[in-house]
């Protein structure tokens, strides 16, 4: 059998050669012909007929053939020529065979949806022929605009003008009805728990206005200007804040402070009493304890006893994973009412994590990326927490959690109390605090200026690129047996780089950045913080959140982009009242922000080198001939993913 059929291809294959060669002497006739008489190349009238009935004869024949089963290049169940050779369904010629739904011939051997010829014959849609008989998006014939035009007039809702626009005014009320309904069935939030104390009632304005200028110059104003409710006066001491919870004072007493600091003094009676705030202030000024306080009063004071809330009361979302555990480290200082925190990050314990939050934890800390993870999964609800934090807020927006934070807050309570913290103000940080709470109270302690702590000495040191490895190694040949230090690097491929390099020098240092595991992370700062090694070489990963109070030195191995960056890395050292040092490597690939970094020197009473000086005019005289800005390009530069 196969080997006939296989005659059978060889055979076809010869007649096409065959056809195909009749096929091209004719062709090859008519181009001799206009070739000879050097004629435009075009098709004459004879030349056309006769390859036109060569072609025709060509196709007829292999047709003829193919019913025939000649070809032999047949489907499996077309075993031999002549009517059998055709689908299962089509055991023999004729009308009969057709597919399953053609019974007979005629107008009735159609698709089940074609019933009986003519017009009618069409698809579901195609009710009748004509222009209409078209797609359900072909409303009418004609490629005519208008006709689309009417088309989609007629697909608007009921309520939309009759001009074609969208009534807004009635999509927002409606979305502020179905935003009651959703919230309606949650019990009221209890908000002002704060009792003022006597003295500090009586205090007149100029007493006031004194101490916020005693306290750095501080700033407390209304986000609404026109706003005519007063604001509150800050406090003195502990025991004017939280005379009425005596559990708080004596957690106070055991961390051993004498008196608040300045954003603390004024975040407490403003919190306390139920408005939303947005504290601004440097690094190391106690903003942590400043919300903390007042959320652990405000957990215990709402009318839902706590066992019976559907999940946490206070939620603090933080930009990295070493300021959530920082955070998270803080709290659990204050043991108030057996309150439970949960601290939620990324490449932690899951299991540990979810564990924790399913005992009723009253406080959770988080990540945005692992959060909104929890959230979709249905691990984590949101909708019984009444007090929220952001902080840092500034940093989360430069790491691009914008997107997330928006998600997440969808889930929270509209009527919630919100409190957001920075160190600085930039126009990212004003514009969702805009979106995201309701007139708040603005507390800034100090210029909103960017400037560094006076407790910490800053050097600017010139000096080549190729020089960078040499001043690094000098400086830490020369810490002191008690020095801690933080050598700040830009990216992660030059942290390991220097840190191998350090190894093979008999140094012995640290790495830390985004890329590393969480247990090398935590182990780097734990090895730093016990002094088991002294020099720490990390990203900007570590200039938020590292509350180590015994660093006396920072190193900028490579000068930061942005003059924030700057500030926080030097707000490193310097804390808790202790001096510090700063040290610059600046070479001339940095001097389109020399500018910016004179005046945050200056700002701090910082001493200027004069070749820092002379860099920063070389660049504003080259930014004047070439026509370009200082700013350069972004302030991360081309590859910020490589950054953290």
């Amino acid at each position: 059998m196969y080997k006939q059929r296989g005659d059978q291809k060889w055979g076809g294959a010869q007649d096409r050669q065959s056809n195909y060669t009749s096929s091209s002497q004719s062709y090859e006739g008519q181009v001799d012909s206009r070739s000879s008489g050097r004629q435009r190349l075009h098709i004459l009238p004879e030349s056309e007929s006769s390859f036109s009935s060569g072609f025709d004869e060509n196709y007829d024949s292999n047709r003829a053939r193919k019913a025939s089963g000649g070809e032999g290049r047949q489907q499996p169940w077309q075993a031999s020529g002549g009517e059998g050779s055709r689908h299962p369904w089509q055991a023999s010629g004729g009308e009969d065979s057709r597919r399953p739904w053609q019974a007979s011939g005629g107008e009735d051997s159609r698709r089940p949806w074609q019933a009986s010829g003519g017009e009618d014959s069409r698809r579901p849609w195609q009710a009748s022929g004509g222009e209409s008989s078209r797609q359900p998006w072909q409303p009418n014939g004609g490629n005519s605009c208008d006709n689309r035009r009417k088309q989609y007039s007629t697909l608007q809702p009921a309520s939309t003008p009759s001009h074609g626009l969208i009534d807004w005014d009635a999509i927002e009320a409606n979305s502020v009805r179905l935003e009651a309904e959703r919230w309606a069935h949650l019990p009221v939030i209890k908000k002002d728990l704060y009792v003022e104390d006597p003295d500090i009632h009586n205090m007149s304005k100029s007493e006031v206005e004194s101490f916020r200028e005693k306290s750095f110059d501080m700033q407390v104003r209304h986000s609404d200007e026109s706003s005519t409710e007063p604001l509150p006066n800050p406090v003195m001491t502990f025991q004017q804040a939280f005379a009425h919870y005596p559990e708080i004072l004596q957690e106070i007493k055991n961390q051993g402070f004498e008196n608040p600091t300045p954003i603390q003094s004024q975040s407490w009676p403003i919190l306390m009493q139920g408005y939303d705030m947005i504290g601004i202030a440097q690094t190391g000024t106690g903003k942590t304890l400043a919300f903390i306080l007042p959320a652990l009063i405000h957990i215990v004071a709402q009318p839902t006893p706590r066992w019976q809330r559907n999940g946490a009361t206070c939620l603090v979302m933080a930009p990295t994973r070493e300021l959530a555990q920082q955070i998270e480290k803080e709290i659990s200082k204050y043991h108030y009412q057996a309150i439970k925190c949960v601290c939620v990050y990324g490449q932690g314990d899951k299991r540990s994590q979810i564990r924790k939050i399913n005992a009723k934890a009253e406080i959770i800390v988080a990540t945005p990326g692992r959060l909104n993870e929890f959230v979709e999964k249905k691990i984590v609800n949101l909708s019984s927490v009444s007090y929220l934090v952001l902080d840092e807020a500034d940093r989360m927006l430069d790491m691009g959690f914008e997107p997330q934070i928006r998600k997440i807050i969808i889930d929270i309570r509209p009527d919630r109390q919100s409190v957001m913290t920075s160190a600085t103000w930039p126009e990212g940080v004003r514009d969702m605090a805009g979106k995201l709470m309701k007139n708040p109270i603005h507390v800034v302690v100090g210029s909103l200026d960017l400037k560094a702590t006076h407790t910490v000495t800053q050097h600017v040191i010139i000096c080549d690129e190729e020089e960078k490895k040499d001043k690094l190694v000098d400086f830490i040949h020369n810490l002191h047996k008690d020095d801690k230090a933080i050598v700040f690097v830009s990216r992660k491929s030059m942290v390991d780089h220097l840190s191998v390099e350090m190894f093979e020098m008999g140094l012995e240092v640290q790495s830390m950045h985004g890329d590393r595991d969480q247990e090398d992370r935590e182990q780097a700062l734990s090895d730093l913080k016990t002094g088991r090694i002294k020099v720490l070489i990390a990203t900007d990963v570590a200039s938020r959140g590292i509350d180590i109070i015994d660093i006396t030195h920072i190193l900028n191995y490579d000068c930061p982009r942005d003059m924030e960056e700057y500030v926080h890395r030097v707000g490193r050292t310097g804390r808790a009242g202790r001096k510090g040092s700063a040290y610059t490597l600046f070479t001339r690939r940095d001097k389109r922000i020399a500018s910016k970094l004179i005046d945050v020197l200056e700002k701090s009473e910082q001493f200027i080198c004069p070749e820092l000086q002379i860099l920063k005019e070389q660049w504003d005289y080259a930014a004047a001939s070439k026509g370009y800005g200082s700013q350069g390009f972004s302030r991360y530069g081309r590859n910020s993913s490589n950054r953290w």
